[in-house]
This record gives C-alpha cells, sequence and structure tokens, in this order.
C-alpha cells in the first residue's frame, strides 16, 4: 500500500515534466494521469488481497512449543515433572504438521500417522477468521468453531470452543524437532504410571489441547 503514492506522483511528475501540445499530443498527455491513477488504486487492492487472513491460512503450520511452555499452568508444575512434561510434549507434538489446502482441507500429520479433514470460514473480519472445522471421530462427523488471529504473516494463534488458544507457526517442523526418543518415551511411562497411580499425566492437558484445535 506503501508505493500507491509512490506510483502516482512519479506519474504525474512525468507528465508535468513535458508540456502539453495542441491535438493529438495534447489529449494522449492529458490521458496519462487518469491511466496513472487506475494504477495507484490497483497496488492498494493487490497489498490488501496479500494481506487477507484467508490466504495466509493456507499452508503447512507447526506448533510453537517455546510459547506453550510459558503457560503458568505448565510453569507450576514441579521441575522433575515439568522435564517430563517438556519432553512429552515435544515428543508428541514436534513433530507434528497442520495442513491447510486451499480448497478447504486439512491434514494432521503426527509420525507416520494422518488424520484428514475439512475447513470452511464462516467469517473474516477485522484481521481474524472463524472457522468451522469438521473431522470424523469414531466413525461420525464433529464440527466445532475455531476462531484464528494472525500475528503477522508467520505466526497464528487458535482458539478452541474450550477458550484454551494454541500458538503456531508457519511451516513444517525441522527435522529432529521431537526431541530425544529415549527421554520421550522415559516421559510417556512416567505418565503411564502417575495416570494408573490416579494422579494427573503431567502435561498431557496441554498436549492434547494443542491438538484438539488444529487436528479438526
Amino acid at each position: 500500500m506503501r508505493f500507491a503514492p509512490l506510483a502516482l506522483a512519479l506519474a504525474l511528475f512525468a507528465c508535468g515534466d513535458k508540456p502539453a501540445d495542441s491535438g493529438k499530443k495534447g489529449a494522449a498527455s492529458a490521458k496519462k494521469p487518469a491511466a496513472a491513477k487506475k494504477g495507484a488504486k490497483a497496488a492498494p487492492k493487490a497489498a490488501k488481497k496479500a494481506d487477507d487472513p484467508a490466504k495466509k491460512l493456507v499452508g503447512a503450520w507447526r506448533v510453537d512449543i517455546d510459547q506453550m511452555l510459558k503457560d503458568p499452568e505448565i510453569q507450576k508444575i514441579p521441575e522433575a515433572q515439568r522435564q517430563a512434561a517438556v519432553a512429552m510434549m515435544k515428543a508428541m507434538l514436534g513433530t507434528a504438521t497442520f495442513e491447510f489446502t486451499a480448497d478447504g482441507k486439512m491434514n494432521m500429520k503426527m509420525g507416520p500417522k494422518t488424520e484428514s479433514g475439512s475447513y470452511k470460514i464462516t467469517k473474516n473480519e477485522g484481521g481474524m477468521l472463524e472457522v468451522q472445522a469438521t473431522n470424523n471421530e469414531n466413525g461420525k462427523d464433529k464440527t466445532e468453531t475455531l476462531k484464528v488471529k494472525f500475528e503477522g504473516g508467520e505466526k497464528m494463534a487458535v482458539t478452541g470452543p474450550d477458550g484454551k488458544t494454541i500458538h503456531f507457526l508457519k511451516g513444517a517442523p525441522k527435522a529432529g524437532a521431537g526431541g530425544d526418543a529415549a527421554a520421550a518415551a522415559a516421559a510417556l511411562g512416567a505418565a503411564a504410571a502417575a495416570k494408573a497411580a490416579g494422579a494427573k499425566a503431567p502435561g498431557a492437558e496441554a498436549a492434547g489441547a494443542a491438538k484438539a484445535p488444529a487436528a479438526k
């Protein structure tokens, strides 16, 4: 959008630099400002289209685990348990890719497993999207409404029906993003033991919350 005034100024300067002649020259010169204005109007329209949230949504996204670890609930967990929670989240979500296609399809890839669904944008207003996401659970289609807010073109925050917000970064996870497999396995074992003992598995709620809104 910032280039529109510049384009118009240059066009007007070029026209004013030549004296108007009579006849055809004068007519041609008179037409230039109109053409310049048309081009200047096209520039902000193109910029606005590129900034369209619906366009930004399309592509591959990964969970922003660093942002997730700043959650106050995670910070409250004792150090030893928090380390297990971090390893678990990295194992579950560090390699996950969430993809939104231009034709309304969604794909979630986590290791060898891929889940597919569909989405429909029901509201595109004020730089935010309201999205109806549908996937199949136990043979039945389930649809939930998500609210998506972008931070520039490389970050987005997705809020589910439960009010929980998960942050994402543009692009698929980098190689090795899942962390140490042995540490993850130990963390999962500890979580299973804690669950069997009737305790809440550290990090399980946060990891489940991250999966829920984006995997629809």
